[in-house]
């Protein structure tokens, strides 16, 4: 029988290059379990990304912090 869970699943990359990023945005989603995080590169190019940690990251993020 359903039990009215939701459960998703994202899949997770646990190695690989480190990159230097200035967070600009932070976009909590309304559920607050999930979020959009903008940040800047070094040459000034935008990345958006999903953490997929979010709920357990999000107090970390801060605007004009360098990760």
């Amino acid at each position: 029988m359903w039990n009215r869970t939701l459960v998703s699943g994202y899949p997770v990359v646990k190695e690989g290059i480190l990159l230097p990023l200035k967070i600009t945005e932070i976009k909590d989603w309304d559920n607050g379990l999930e979020g959009w995080i903008t940040a800047e590169l070094p040459d000034e190019r935008s990345l958006t990304f999903f953490d997929v940690d979010y709920a357990i990251n999000k107090e970390k993020y801060e605007i004009g912090q360098f990760d």
